[in-house]
């Protein structure tokens, strides 16, 4: 059987080898580095470490600024600000301890599960080219499905190789509970896209200034 530590650092360079190799393939915006992206990283990295908690374990927000990111900022930004967010939010979580495996897991699972969700969208979205509102939400639904689904899948992997507890038949009830508590954070994204879109990046800062006061 493979060993946790085998898994975890498999996991990480997987997912960090896919990152470089889209990057080196298509590269990155040349204002990277502008205020937009930094707003947005920003964003991500607080909502992943300032969570909510729920019946079911926590909810945090940062989906909101992930599902708006891939409109506003693009795909490979968006996946190398969620890289950069999950590594910094995850180091100062663990800042004690010696985790540097679990946080390399950590960011190579989400990138997995992200590169993958986007390639089910492109799939659906090509069989389904229609012009029409309801397939986007189905390209999109699907999209966001196998993201929590996939994620929940190298989470519970991992738990069962680190305590040998059965997994798979938590997959499916843990990520149905995630949607739920996740519910929130697809409206809150549309939103955030729909303001940009119409109004500007100024209006949009001042709404996700109320949002996250809230």
């Amino acid at each position: 059987m493979v060993s946790c530590k085998t898994y975890t650092r498999f996991t990480g360079l997987m997912g960090l080898g896919l990152l470089f190799v889209i990057v080196g393939l298509y590269g990155l915006p040349s204002d990277i580095m502008s205020l937009k992206y930094i707003i947005f990283l920003l964003m991500m990295t607080i909502s992943e470490i300032h969570t909510i908690p729920t019946a079911n374990g926590y909810l945090s927000m940062e989906f909101v600024f992930v599902y708006s990111s891939i409109f506003i900022c693009g795909i490979i930004p968006t996946a190398l600000m969620k890289a950069l967010s999950t590594f910094f939010s995850q180091l100062y979580l663990n800042m004690n301890y010696e985790m540097e495996n679990k946080i390399l897991f950590k960011v190579g699972h989400y990138l997995l599960s992200y590169f993958l969700a986007l390639g089910v969208y492109f799939v659906v979205g090509e069989n389904l080219s229609i012009n029409h509102p309801i397939f986007e939400i189905i390209a999109q639904g699907a999209a966001i499905f196998i993201y929590f689904f996939i994620n929940n899948v190298f989470l519970n992997m991992y738990k069962y190789l680190e305590t040998g507890k059965p997994w798979f038949k938590q997959v499916t009830k843990q990520m149905l509970l995630e949607i739920k508590a996740h519910l929130v954070s697809i409206p809150a994204g549309i939103s955030i896209v729909s303001i940009h879109n119409s109004y500007g990046f100024v209006q949009m800062l001042f709404i996700i200034g109320i949002y996250t006061m809230v």
